[in-house]
């Protein structure tokens, strides 16, 4: 699946961590800081790629990305903001005016999404305006009050667990974020949808977990050398 638009990538790595404890996006995985996976990954299929750090933390990432061979001239890592939305917004005017094609919004707590992902997603994005990966619900689902009573149990059928990267229309989304300045979002496809855009989901059977506890990383290291074992067989 290819696509004749251009992609540039936006990572967001500016989050607090505070779930985790110390800064998740440096933590050790395999031969690299967790953020940088999501680099290494996405590069070579970017016309552009935007690192978001958090304000006054740009030289200690870019330190790192230089000395694992992946700063390029391609790349940039600018601030980003008080929220994901906002940082966000920092990466999209980070791609500069001349960027065009699509963009991929991807948090860099998701270290096993690949390149393979993002091409078809970017292909999807290019028909639909907007793509997601995601995973159909399979556990049950039960609404609660504010204390914890239970309410009601939801029906899991057309219920799905969304992940990054989420890729759209350059300008789509751009129009999106402007006309809903001052707005927060937990993710991008709300962004679209909320100015009428459309977004299609993609099933992503392969394993694409988030970083938000530090036993999460154990998984993920797990998962991240049984891939490798899987690629040397």
């Amino acid at each position: 699946m290819t696509t004749e638009l251009p992609i540039n990538t936006i990572i967001v790595a500016a989050g607090s961590s505070a779930r985790f404890g110390t800064d998740k996006m440096l933590a050790p995985l395999g031969d690299l800081p967790v953020f940088l996976h999501s680099v290494r990954n996405f590069l070579p299929v970017s016309q552009r790629l935007v690192l978001v750090v958090p304000p006054g933390r740009e030289e200690d990432f870019a330190a790192l990305t230089r000395q694992h061979g992946l700063l390029t001239a391609q790349m940039s890592i600018v601030a980003g903001g008080d929220t994901r939305t906002d940082s966000v917004r920092q990466g999209l005017q980070g791609l500069g005016d001349s960027a065009s094609g699509l963009v991929a919004i991807h948090d860099a707590a998701r270290p096993l999404a690949s390149a393979d992902l993002l091409l078809a997603l970017a292909d999807l994005a290019a028909k639909t305006g907007g793509a997601a990966p995601a995973k159909p619900m399979t556990n049950t689902v039960l609404r609660t009050d504010d204390q914890n009573l239970v309410l009601e149990a939801l029906s899991r059928e057309n219920l799905w667990e969304i992940e990054t990267p989420q890729v759209f229309v350059l300008p789509i989304l751009q129009e999106a974020f402007a006309a809903l300045s001052g707005r927060n979002f937990t993710d991008d496809t709300q962004v679209l949808m909320q100015n009428q855009g459309s977004v299609r989901l993609l099933h992503n059977p392969a394993p694409n977990p988030k970083l938000t506890f530090p036993q999460d990383l154990d998984f993920v290291a797990f998962l991240l050398t049984k891939a490798g074992d899987t690629h040397n067989a």
